[in-house]
């Protein structure tokens, strides 16, 4: 499996604040995510020590189907960069172990 872990920033003049970013992201990313191949998960926090400063995790089956998936929604990517005047660090992009895994289910 490959994960993507990134550090959010939102600028001066963005569109909203950090619970507005998480809900647009939610809204905008993660639906179309979860139906693209190789999808594992999507997971967003805000930081609780940073009103300003979010992360989101993705986790795909490899590097390929992550790359994929984010090329297909660049421009709703893009949107949500420019109206939170995003900063946008990767922190984390790398090939993982899990011992265990689980799936998330929607009544």
């Amino acid at each position: 499996m490959h994960m993507h872990i990134a550090k959010l920033t939102i600028g001066g003049g963005a569109a909203g604040d950090v619970n507005d970013l998480l809900n647009r992201i939610d809204g905008d990313l993660v639906g179309p995510y979860s139906i693209a191949e190789g999808f594992v998960g999507y997971f967003n926090v805000a930081d609780p020590s940073d009103p300003s400063i979010a992360y989101t995790v993705r986790v795909f089956a490899d590097e390929a189907t992550l790359q994929t998936a984010s090329a297909a929604l660049s421009g709703a990517q893009g949107a949500i960069v420019t109206d939170f005047a995003l900063t946008v660090d990767a922190v984390v992009a790398n090939d993982l172990s899990a011992g265990a895994a689980y799936a998330l289910t929607m009544a």
